[in-house]
């Protein structure tokens, strides 16, 4: 095992919760409606889900097409605590990336983003949270999202003991015609894996719950890989079966790219953007080929860009659920 996955060598420093983004005053939201009786549970979801897609304006693709695009980068911690300038690089390349009109991005989750002292540039908020050693960095284009000010509309969390952070947020669109749950989250490794999975479940039926929205929108280092087998198969969709996401249609997912780690030669298919709804994901890997700057266990960044459109009723059979009990 790596000393980068056990964390064990790692320089300590003090860690504690932070959050950038400006804290609204809570307000009650109405409970969702009770889902009617199978089997036209499904269709009436699509249909919902297509009215709030019809009106929903985000950023636009080739011949007027409405995307969500999101940022998936896990620079590593090695990468501040053993080379100032790639940390100093690292923070540069985000602002770009930030302000890229070609990525034109909604949404983005930094991994290990060692700077307690960073702030977004401007049009960006931004939540975080710190597991011990480890941190999670969740930006948003505020030009285009909010924060829901409803009562359990975000949880913060460790999916591992004091290690492996998670941020559930419900967002609104500034149209006010569209609502999400985004997840940032760092998943621990194979051996914590099962209680990881159990407490991010959780997270996301609470959060889901208390606003009514069930499309949801992960963006994290999964530590999956492709090549996994068994009850911790590697596909994204059996990863959104294993967190009990509402199943409104197909899974759209990044492609399964090598992005981890420098180290040993980009192996692993860790750093995903998945959702429960959309017509198609496109795939860009950045920091390809690896910049000179980048040490340790870098990862290259991978960017998800959802295409949208009101999602497919979904198939009774979609093969079997994962269940950590």
């Amino acid at each position: 095992l790596k000393c980068g996955c056990l964390k064990s060598c790692r320089p300590g420093r003090s860690r504690s919760s932070y959050s950038r983004a400006p804290r609204a005053a809570l307000a009650p939201h109405c409970a969702p409606p009770r889902a009617p009786m199978a089997p036209f549970a499904a269709l009436l979801r699509a249909l919902l889900a297509a009215a709030a897609l019809g009106s929903f304006a985000a950023g636009a693709g080739a011949a007027g097409e409405q995307r969500i695009t999101a940022l998936q980068w896990n620079p590593h911690w090695e990468c501040f605590a053993k080379s100032p300038s790639c940390g100093q690089q690292v923070q540069r390349e985000l602002h770009s990336l930030l302000f890229d009109e070609r990525l034109d991005l909604d949404f983005a989750n930094v991994i290990e983003l060692e700077n307690l002292t960073y702030s977004p540039p401007p049009g960006w908020g931004m939540i975080g949270l710190e597991c011990g050693r480890d941190m999670a960095t969740f930006l948003y284009n505020s030009r285009r999202w909010r924060l829901v000010a409803a009562e359990g509309a975000a949880s913060k969390g460790c999916m591992a003991r004091n290690d492996r952070p998670h941020l559930v947020q419900a967002f609104e669109h500034l149209s006010g015609n569209f609502r999400l749950v985004a997840v940032g989250a760092h998943f621990p490794h194979l051996w914590q894996y099962p209680a990881g999975v159990r407490t991010l479940r959780s997270a996301i039926r609470s959060v889901t719950a208390a606003v009514g929205a069930e499309h949801l929108l992960l963006i994290a280092d999964t530590n999956l890989n492709a090549t996994n087998r068994g009850g911790l198969n590697g596909s994204s969709d059996s990863l959104f079966r294993s967190l009990g996401v509402p199943e409104l249609g197909p899974v759209m997912s990044t492609d399964l790219i090598r992005s981890c780690c420098l180290d040993d030669g980009f192996h692993f298919t860790f750093d995903r953007v998945i959702a429960n709804f959309g017509s198609e994901m496109s795939t860009r890997l950045l920091f390809d080929p690896t910049p000179e700057w980048a040490v340790g266990e870098f990862h290259k960044a991978v960017v998800g860009s959802l295409t949208l459109s009101p999602p497919v009723v979904p198939s009774p059979e979609r093969g079997a659920v994962v269940e950590y009990v």
